[in-house]
């Protein structure tokens, strides 16, 4: 059960993203509350990562995710940050520099493990993932040969669909559109995540087949 005084938290930091796009500072939370010990807002935060109503990665300024817990204590749909499709760095530095934020449906487990992308082009037109869609991508360390993938390679953090096999190419990047070529899988590319659910633009969520 979520105190009082925790709720209140919780809200300050769903405000903060909403407004802003970026949940607040140790010192912004401190002045929300009204408090003026930073071990008090360290408590109050420890608590709610307790409940798993937050995370928070440590060593990242303002990397504090509401988990399903917390929204649920709000009583508000779930939040997941948008970032470009061809932003570049590690996962979680693309999950702490974003600055838009979508709602998701109740069902999308382990937020602090997604992140929406936003799709430049049309090289996946074939998986029914078209310029301006929203794609949300999970956070993973397996990847199986078929999956629609969020990979970092030497020209820049591309969805493709990811293909293993037992012949030359043996493993590469597959565009879902016959005007792009594959792209063979080297040493300097990196899979980071993958895709499961595509939100449209005219406001439908299909899932990533």
């Amino acid at each position: 059960m979520v105190t009082p005084r925790q709720n209140q938290a919780l809200s300050v930091i769903h405000s903060y993203i909403q407004s802003s796009g970026f949940p607040p500072s140790l010192a912004e939370l401190k002045q929300e509350l009204g408090i003026s010990s930073n071990q008090s807002a360290l408590d109050l935060l420890h608590a709610l990562e307790e409940k798993s109503c937050i995370s928070r990665h440590e060593g990242a300024a303002r990397a504090i995710r509401i988990l399903s817990a917390g929204f649920s204590a709000l009583g508000v749909k779930p939040l997941v940050p948008v970032v470009g499709e061809t932003a570049a760095g590690p996962f979680l530095e693309a999950i702490e520099h974003a600055g838009t934020w979508h709602e998701v449906g109740e069902d999308v487990e382990r937020l602090d493990q997604v992140i929406f992308v936003r799709v430049k082009g049309d090289s996946m037109v074939g998986a029914d993932i078209e310029e301006g869609d929203l794609v949300l991508v999970r956070e993973s360390l397996e990847f199986s040969s078929g999956k629609v993938v969020l990979a970092e390679t030497p020209y820049g953090t591309t969805l493709k669909r990811f293909i293993l096999q037992n012949k030359s190419p043996y493993k590469y990047l597959k565009p879902e559109n016959p005007n792009y070529d594959i792209l063979i899988f080297t040493k300097n590319m990196r899979m980071r995540g993958i895709a499961f659910k595509i939100f449209k633009k005219d406001g439908r969520a299909l899932d990533v087949k």
